[in-house]
Parts: structure tokens; C-alpha cells; sequence
């Protein structure tokens, strides 16, 4: 066994699981995400979309954000933006558009807020690699009002793809990607550039696209695991079950 082999991860079969993600399924909307669609309907912007599979709302999110220019668009497209991401993040994405939300009460404004720290991003995320210390910064700086890095790395995840300023892609870290890598971190919150820094290497080493790491892990997590970090009672597929086990009892014992 090589020393890579040895190192803390996930140890799961990454081409099958980055193909069982439904958030990217272009023949259905999985019911989180209608969860998220209904919620992000509040904001007023995009009831009148057609939104007939996951994919749909990948390639609204990814045309608008190629096409948006931070210092000329207007808020409401940006804001059509946010939603979007809030919606295809699933039922957790509610908190902008519960009573009271700045979303809801002061939308310019937050569109303001919005695009400031987008264009924070992008200034700081523009290098060619990860910097401990912008990382660092970024996870403390990237929040809104209702949206934690758990769901801003989301809007991370659309902006860094998208934008040719971004050489790289800063992967979703939400809460079970947070949960599984507790599992390989004495069962602490792992940091987000640690998080970053071994997807990359397991891209580099099992040789897959940029971003399917991230995939992968949370439709495993998913299959396997409920909400609450529970091991399921039945699963779809029993690839990698042993796997699971051992995340589970990697996080039980320490």
C-alpha cells in the first residue's frame, strides 16, 4: 500500500457515485430541490422560469452567471442568480425568504451585500491555486444574512466554474461533506482549505474531472446516510457499504 493510499478519505469508487448525484439530473427534480424552488419562489424572480429537471437550474445558474457583468447588471439578475443557486441547494436554502429576511424585506440591499462579496470572491479566489491564508479569510468572510458558508459555498461552487477570472473550483463543503470528513479528522470540523486540498488530491489521483470528487462523496453520503449523519436502514445501491460502516465507526470511537 502506497502512501497516498494510507492517507485519510473517503475510499469509495468516485466514477460510479459522481453518477448517481441527482442534483445534476436532467430527467427529474429531486424533491429537496422542489423543497428549495418553493421557498426561493418568495423572492418574487423566478416563478415564471421553466424549471423542468435539476440540469435545468444548473444551466439557468451557469448561463446567467457567464453572462452577468458585476459592475454594469442589475440587481434583480442578480438576484435571479442567488435564488436560482438558494433553490437548486434544496430544502436548507429557505432561511433568505422566512419572515423578516432581508432577502424579502430589503432586496436591494441584499442584492448590494450580494454582489460585494461575490466580487470579494472573485478578487481573492483568482489564483491559479489554493492560499491557506485567502481560503482562511474567504470561510470567514464568505455569509449572508440566512446563508452560512455550509450554503455560500454553494454560490462558490457556481461563481468559481463560471467565471474565467477563477482558475479553479472551490467545491461545495455543506453539511455532509462536513460530516463525512469528520469521520478523517478525529471527528472535528476539518477546515475548508484542508477540505479543498484533499479533494484536489483525490482528483489527481483517481484521475477524474475537476469537481467530481465532491459529487461523488455526496451521493454516497446520501445513499447511505440521512440528514442527521444516520446510517439509513436501506439503501439503493450497496456499493461502498462497508465504506460507509467504517466512516460510521471512524466517528462513533473518537
Amino acid at each position: 500500500m502506497n502512501s497516498y493510499e494510507q492517507l485519510n478519505f473517503p475510499k469509495i469508487d468516485y466514477k460510479f457515485w459522481a453518477d448517481k448525484n441527482n442534483f445534476f439530473s436532467k430527467d427529474e427534480i429531486p424533491t429537496t430541490i422542489k423543497s428549495g424552488i418553493t421557498s426561493a419562489k418568495k423572492g418574487g424572480l423566478i416563478g415564471n422560469l421553466k424549471l423542468i429537471s435539476a440540469n435545468d437550474i444548473n444551466l439557468q445558474i451557469e448561463a446567467r452567471i457567464k453572462n452577468f457583468n458585476l459592475e454594469e447588471s442589475q440587481e434583480n439578475e442578480l438576484l435571479i442568480i442567488f435564488d436560482l443557486i438558494q433553490a437548486w441547494g434544496g430544502a436548507n436554502g429557505r432561511r433568505p425568504y422566512q419572515k423578516g429576511a432581508e432577502r424579502i424585506t430589503n432586496a436591494n440591499n441584499f442584492a448590494l451585500a450580494y454582489r460585494n462579496k461575490i466580487s470579494l470572491f472573485i478578487q481573492k479566489g483568482s489564483g491559479h491555486s489554493f492560499n491557506e491564508s485567502e481560503v482562511n479569510f474567504l470561510e470567514k468572510e464568505m455569509l449572508l444574512p440566512g446563508v452560512r458558508l455550509p450554503f455560500f459555498s454553494k454560490h462558490m461552487y457556481f461563481w468559481s466554474k463560471n467565471r474565467p477570472e477563477i482558475n479553479k473550483i472551490f467545491n461545495i463543503y455543506d453539511s455532509r461533506m462536513e460530516f463525512i470528513f469528520r469521520a478523517f479528522n478525529k471527528n472535528k470540523r476539518m477546515s475548508y482549505f484542508n477540505f479543498l486540498s484533499i479533494i484536489q488530491m483525490i482528483e489527481a489521483n483517481y484521475k477524474i474531472k475537476t469537481g467530481e470528487a465532491e459529487t461523488a462523496i455526496f451521493a454516497f453520503s446520501n445513499n447511505f446516510f440521512d440528514n442527521k449523519g444516520t446510517l439509513k436502514d436501506s439503501f439503493e445501491y450497496e456499493n461502498d457499504l462497508d465504506e460507509a460502516i467504517r466512516i460510521m465507526k471512524n466517528i462513533s470511537k473518537s
